[in-house]
């Protein structure tokens, strides 16, 4: 369970974008969303966080990677975080997922195990955030992975697409396969960095098979566009958005997407097959 921040933009939007980042800091803290969906039981995304970011600088693309086991909301954590926003104004566009994690029960804790997960298929970096459930042991038997233990469903499913990239599998194609594990939900984001050409896309999928009141109002994605920048973002992020009246944004449906300046544009529909 997490709290997600997808984001491509240019200088213009920045002031929306640091704004909506203060929001993701303090819907982490305190979830009034997760309260209810888990019955209780947690109000709070406290098992880590991070982010990957893509800037074009002069023609060329840099990439800036982190992941803790530190909570968002700690002092040097959001001061971090915050002033890693405010350096995108030097980027001529940038693209962006952030990340707060609340892990499941039964899932390993650790700087290794937050999101985005990393991997490097072909000259390409693919950095994968998640928030949903998928049939863990079911994606490793698939995987040949035997170790399941060691790893969260997370991190098999951002290694399921990667190997299916690997063989040649378009995107939609392996997000699609993918879709049929889905247990709770498959919202994610993918940062795709092609090394080799200098490019950076942002990827966003949105898919819920848990349809319990609360559970669905806790998984729905919500995204907008204004000048200079485009959205996607968890339930809470956009509640407290719409009642600080920093922007109003829109449900997003199920399917797979890309995010580009002027908000969503759908690839493929993306559901669950089994």
């Amino acid at each position: 369970m997490c709290r997600l921040l997808m984001f491509t933009g240019s200088n213009e939007g920045l002031a929306k974008l640091l704004e909506l980042t203060e929001l993701l800091v303090e819907a982490s803290c305190n979830d009034p969303f997760l309260f209810e969906a888990t019955g209780g039981r947690s109000s709070s995304h406290g098992d880590g966080w991070g982010y990957a970011l893509s800037l074009k600088v002069g023609g060329s693309v840099r990439t800036l990677y982190y992941r803790t086991s530190k909570q968002v909301w700690l002092s040097e954590e959001k001061e971090k975080l915050l002033g890693l926003m405010e350096g995108l104004k030097e980027a001529e566009r940038y693209y962006g997922l952030i990340h707060s994690r609340k892990a499941g029960r039964t899932e390993p804790v650790g700087d290794e195990h937050n999101h985005p997960y990393r991997y490097v298929v072909d000259g390409q970096e693919l950095f994968f955030a998640h928030n949903g459930g998928v049939n863990k042991q079911a994606l490793a038997e698939v995987l040949g992975f035997e170790k399941v233990s060691e790893v969260t469903d997370s991190f098999l499913a951002g290694l399921f697409i990667a190997q299916r990239i690997g063989k040649g599998r378009r995107l939609e194609e392996a997000y699609r396969e993918l879709a049929g594990y889905t247990k709770s939900a498959l919202n994610t984001g993918l940062l795709h960095v092609d090394m080799l050409n200098n490019t950076a896309t942002l990827y966003v999928s949105s898919l819920i098979v848990q349809r319990e009141p609360a559970r669905e109002k806790y998984y729905a994605l919500f995204t907008a566009s204004c000048p200079g920048l485009a959205v996607v973002l968890s339930s809470t992020i956009s509640a407290l958005a719409e009642e600080r009246r920093v922007l109003s944004a829109v449900g997003v449906k199920s399917g797979f997407f890309k995010l580009e300046d002027q908000g969503l544009r759908e690839i493929a529909t993306c559901r669950c097959s089994t």
